[in-house]
């Protein structure tokens, strides 16, 4: 099992959608060390769809970064910590520029209890605006960026910490 997946998820041509793609893009940039450590992968995907059971197998822990779109706090630019469990309270009615959303995704790998499946999802949730085609990030996104920057590599440090010791008691 590979130890750590940080996956930027938007489309970069509409609008708030593209937050998760550039908060991956400034983190792989601020901290490269740690975006080419050995045991993290560091991925885009712009309409992950259910591919996403396939971008995220075979992980120890996947680190989703995504515009959140509607949803209990979800204001422009707030950052919000979501397991998958938390994102059934964004199924209904927050829509997904994605296509078949994250949360449905996610829901559908755990019914199928899919033994490559990461032990953990961690989802970093940016409030988003609009997704207008064309359209670039409004301010209130654009300016979470530094600190959903400093969050990301917080949670990326934790995910490496424990599966390194993971790692190491299984070898």
């Amino acid at each position: 099992m590979k130890a750590v997946l940080v996956l930027g998820i938007g489309q970069t041509l509409r609008g708030d959608d593209a937050i998760g793609v550039k908060v991956v893009e400034t983190w792989a940039k601020a901290y490269p060390e740690w975006a080419h450590h050995p045991l993290v992968d560091t991925a885009f995907e712009p309409l992950p769809g259910l591919a996403l059971l396939d971008h995220i197998a075979g992980f120890e822990v996947a680190i989703l970064v995504d515009a959140v779109l509607a949803g209990p706090g979800a204001a422009p630019g707030s950052l919000l910590h979501l397991t998958p469990d938390d994102l059934a309270d964004f199924d209904r009615g927050a829509g997904s520029a994605h296509g078949w959303g994250v949360a449905e995704t996610l829901k559908l790998g755990k019914t199928l209890g899919k033994a490559e499946m990461p032990n953990k999802v961690l989802i970093l949730g940016i409030g988003g605006r609009q997704v207008e085609i064309g359209a670039d990030l409004s301010p209130e996104v654009a300016s979470a960026i530094p600190g959903a920057v400093a969050e990301l590599h917080q949670l990326v440090q934790g995910a490496l910490k424990e599966s390194e010791i993971t790692l190491k008691e299984v070898s």
